[in-house]
């Protein structure tokens, strides 16, 4: 079994990674209404480079000890772990939704306000799942330290 520290550690470095991409959909997506749909190209450039991020990310989290071997080594997070499992797809698949009308042209108005929407609460979904994670990994970390403690005596 990995330690939980160098689980932490690599998890730390993976967010870190996302962080720019994840900024960079923030800040285009909070651009000004009155710029019309100039802001939609770029908009859905930075949401392809975080699609393509995340799908890495997420295959890279789902080969690692994080959701191979955690909830088995502790399986009281066996759940979390399945259901944030689950999340990644649902995430990937709002991506490509988000992504796909959007391609098709300039939105009016109101679709406009519904990419804003849709995508603030597509951010707002990964850094709960990011959080959630890191939740894990804390939860899991001081059991074995208390694990470790009961058997120093």
């Amino acid at each position: 079994m990995p330690r939980i520290s160098d689980l932490q550690r690599n998890q730390r470095f993976a967010h870190a990674a996302l962080a720019g991409v994840v900024a960079d959909v923030s800040e285009l997506v909070d651009q000004p209404p009155d710029l019309g749909s100039a802001w939609l190209p770029p908009l859905l450039s930075a949401l392809d480079r975080l699609a393509f991020m995340l799908r890495d990310h997420f295959r890279a989290e789902e080969a690692s000890h994080l959701y191979r071997g955690l909830g088995h080594d502790f399986p009281w997070l066996a759940f979390r772990l399945e259901r944030l499992k689950g999340e990644h797809s649902e995430m990937l698949d709002e991506l490509r939704a988000y992504l796909a009308p959007a391609a098709d042209g300039v939105p009016s108005p109101a679709p406009a306000r519904r990419i804003r929407i849709r995508v603030h609460m597509l951010l707002a979904k990964l850094h709960r799942h990011e959080a959630e994670e890191t939740e894990i990994l804390l939860a899991a970390h001081w059991d074995e330290e208390r694990r470790a403690r009961s058997w120093d005596g």
